[in-house]
């Protein structure tokens, strides 16, 4: 019988790496819209610096808890969490006229959404996902974080 490539289990690999570079673009893409965004609205760095902080903390909070419910309940649940929250975070950073707006939007709700949609599912999801291999399949879904 022919092995299948699609696999349940490549596909969560697959899934993995494509949330980890979705994360990893948008938070690394921070560095490249700071400037742009503090000439438009003339605010000092400061401000928005305010904002990448409270994403840093945020995010590494959220990460405590989407780890402790990954393992009570679902890496699956605190991964659609953590994209929806990080999503409506990052998506509406477009709609910022005050820096606190920054603050908020990037800085606690993608923040949020980053910690939960971060590793530390994912990495639960793939070891889960496979029980041999772990070290690879998890190098290869956290490439993703660098590519992106």
């Amino acid at each position: 019988m022919p092995r299948r490539l699609l696999t349940p289990a490549t596909i969560v690999l697959l899934c993995g790496f494509a949330i980890l570079f979705i994360g990893g673009g948008a938070r690394f893409a921070v560095g490249l819209t700071l400037k742009p965004i503090v000439e438009e609205f003339g605010w000092p760095r400061s401000a928005l610096g305010l904002a990448v902080a409270m994403f840093q903390f945020v995010s590494a909070l959220a990460m405590f808890w989407a780890g402790r419910l990954a393992d009570a309940r679902s890496p699956r649940l605190v991964l659609v969490l953590g994209l929806a929250l990080g999503g409506i975070g990052i998506g509406t950073m477009g709609l910022i006229t005050q820096p606190w707006h920054a603050v908020v939007l990037y800085g606690v709700l993608y923040g949020l959404g980053n910690g939960a949609a971060s590793l530390i599912p994912v990495g639960v999801m793939v070891t889960r996902a496979f029980p041999v291999r772990t070290g690879m399949v998890n190098a290869v879904v956290t490439s993703g974080m660098s590519v992106g």
